[in-house]
């Protein structure tokens, strides 16, 4: 595999050997890298394929490739998910979800809560940037994106352990303590202004798990990144 070929998405790249790049890359590859004919590139569909193909066809702003291998990318084991009230400033939110890309997760889920200071976000950017980074990162496996859900509505939806960091005063542990290896979990991380009280209620009553991630006080997408980062340190995964 040539390592330093460019690298492109294509959600149907077991569909045939013979593939034309999507308009928006077949555009960056031809306008901006200047590939030709015969240049080797690499393809993945964000669900751990990867191919190795050759291009076949080089237009202004169109380029087919033929498929000359396949290889596949385990996804990382235990499963791990982020929930997380999404920050004000879309460039921080931007840098969290680049950042979690790289370091591989799972499923991200925005949680609007009380003291959100964003209550909505827009998929399809929010989507792109983890594509870019995919891509950047020489990652085969995109996160899985869910829209944004309430607070109240995130905890019909768990079935998992759901550690739940905040800054209230009551009983915690550190999330580096208290998370099982080898078995999935999820992340939840408040806005700027912390959980309310009765959303620390609330979490406590479906079972959630109180958890400290130090005694420093950390923005919400550091806090974030700190967590993920810690549970794969725990599982053995960076």
């Amino acid at each position: 595999m040539d390592s330093k070929a460019p690298r492109f998405i294509l959600d149907d790249l077991l569909e045939s050997d013979v593939l034309d790049l999507p308009d928006q890359e077949g555009r960056h590859a031809m306008q901006v890298l200047r590939m030709q004919f015969g240049d080797t590139v690499e393809l993945t569909d964000g669900k751990g394929n990867l191919a190795i193909a050759t291009i076949t066809h080089a237009g202004k702003k169109h380029c087919s490739v033929a498929v000359h291998e396949r290889l596949s990318e385990q996804p990382i084991e235990p499963a791990v998910t982020l929930a997380i009230a999404p920050v004000k400033s879309m460039d921080r939110m931007g840098w969290l979800l680049e950042k979690l890309t790289e370091v591989g997760i799972s499923r991200i889920i925005p949680v609007i809560t009380d003291r959100s200071e964003r209550r909505s976000i827009r998929s399809d950017k929010a989507i792109a940037t983890m594509q870019s980074a995919l891509k950047q990162s020489r990652r085969c496996w995109l996160p899985e994106w869910q829209e944004p859900v309430s607070f109240a509505d995130f905890w019909k939806q768990q079935s998992e352990n759901v550690f739940f960091a905040h800054c209230m005063a009551g009983e915690k542990q550190l999330l580096s303590r208290c998370v099982p290896p080898g078995q999935p979990c999820t992340i939840l991380i408040g806005p700027e202004g912390d959980f309310t009280p009765e959303e620390l209620q609330l979490a406590l009553e479906n079972k959630a798990i109180p958890v400290s991630l130090g005694e420093q006080r950390l923005r919400t997408e550091t806090a974030a990144l700190q967590a993920v980062i810690t549970v794969h340190l725990l599982n053995g995964k960076l």
